[in-house]
């Protein structure tokens, strides 16, 4: 009797609050984190788009400057390649004399040649596609060496004065300013009235065959280019002005006068990744337009439960950032996404809010990705600098429904 009695009230409670039994709940819940491997080599990319910045109507080889634990490029420029006969660039009066006199005579100091009247193409630096990958940051000049080499098939070379000028030139190759060049270079850098030879370099300066340079100093001989850092840091297309004249009393025989001669500058830079930034700047990451493809798809495959994602890309061997302000910006969005960066990979969030935004703009996830800087640092990529692997881990939202209907 009492347990029919229970079921009678049980009963009775059912249909009197039958209306307060949810029909749908909310359910909520973290999904495994799903990591897979990026691959992506940084110091490689770097060097390919530093090779395609300079190798703008350039003859360039870029090797691995292997010496140093930051990451270090050996770059090789075939700068300047002349061919030329006296006859052709000395004085007409002396050229007459010397073929109608014959014997040994000495040349008083006069101007031979610069480039254009030889008919060749002006030598320009693209060091303006620096800034485009650089944007702010600036190359640290401790560090960054370059020298110039010269070649002849002649000893007579030798006795060549060459004077070279750096001059800023505009996207149409027009000289700004060349009364006042960013850089020049008198060789011999001796007293100016008592110069000393051009010494010559023989045979191939570096391996080109190889993609290591393993010593740890530029190669033997050549010139410096003093203050080279500047250049690359005016990131500013530079024009080479090669000027060649005679030194004093230089001796020659007038058989001379009709020998083909030339004459060929290559120039070679040492350039660390060590970078300067100013407070308050940024710096867009160079990464692929794919390197968040699969986060995108992720996006795709669970946008209607989709409330929220955290991506983390793991680095090795060091994260040189550490100290930055990580900044992720979605192109069609106001999303502005930052995080201090503290760890040894790059993490960001996408909030629920932020989550709408991208379904707005078709679920596509490509956000550029920069680096802010609150003060003033320097920054040092080491060797093999890479971006090992994305991890992706999802919150899911979804209302579960209780009706059966």
């Amino acid at each position: 009797m009492r347990k029919a009695r229970f079921f009678i009230i049980l009963i009775f409670i059912f249909q009197t609050y039958s209306c307060t039994i949810p029909k749908e709940v909310e359910v909520r819940s973290a999904l495994p984190a799903l990591k897979y491997s990026a691959g992506l080599n940084v110091n490689e990319m770097l060097l390919d788009m530093i090779g395609e910045a300079l190798g703008d109507g350039m003859d360039i080889s870029i090797l691995d400057y292997t010496a140093d634990d930051i990451q270090t490029f050996l770059i090789h420029l075939n700068a300047v390649e002349a061919v030329f006969k006296l006859e052709d660039v000395l004085d007409e009066f002396v050229v007459s004399l010397l073929k109608n006199t014959g014997g040994m005579w000495f040349l008083t100091p006069q101007f031979l040649f610069d480039l254009n009247e030889l008919g060749m193409d002006p030598i320009i630096l693209p060091l303006s596609n620096i800034g485009e990958i650089l944007g702010n940051l600036k190359f640290d000049p401790a560090g960054i060496e370059a020298k110039i080499y010269f070649k002849s098939n002649d000893p007579f070379i030798e006795d060549l004065y060459v004077f070279m000028e750096f001059i800023e030139v505009d996207e149409d190759g027009i000289e700004v300013n060349p009364e006042n060049p960013l850089s020049t270079l008198s060789i011999p850098a001796a007293l100016e009235f008592l110069p000393t030879k051009l010494e010559l370099s023989e045979g191939d300066i570096i391996d080109l065959a190889n993609n290591e340079y393993n010593d740890n100093k530029l190669p033997d001989g050549g010139i410096e280019i003093i203050n080279f850092a500047k250049l690359l840091n005016a990131k500013k297309d530079i024009s080479v002005k090669l000027e060649v004249s005679i030194q004093p009393r230089i001796t020659i025989a007038p058989y001379k006068l009709s020998d083909e001669l030339s004459i060929s500058a290559d120039v070679v830079i040492k350039l660390p990744l060590k970078l300067n930034a100013s407070a308050g700047s940024e710096f867009v990451l160079p990464l692929p337009d794919d390197f968040l493809a699969d986060a995108g798809d992720y996006i795709v495959v669970f946008t209607d439960v989709l409330e929220s994602l955290s991506v983390s890309a793991g680095m090795t061997p060091a994260n040189p950032f550490n100290g930055t302000s990580l900044i992720i910006r979605q192109p069609g969005t106001r999303i502005e996404i930052m995080n201090p960066l503290t760890s040894n990979s790059l993490d960001f969030s996408i909030s629920a809010a932020d989550m709408e935004k991208i379904r707005g703009v078709g679920n596509n996830l490509n956000p550029v990705i920069s680096l802010g800087f609150p003060r003033d640092m320097s920054i040092e990529i080491l060797r093999d600098f890479c971006i090992t692997t994305i991890t992706l881990q999802a919150n899911i939202s979804y209302l579960l429904d209780l009706s059966g209907e």
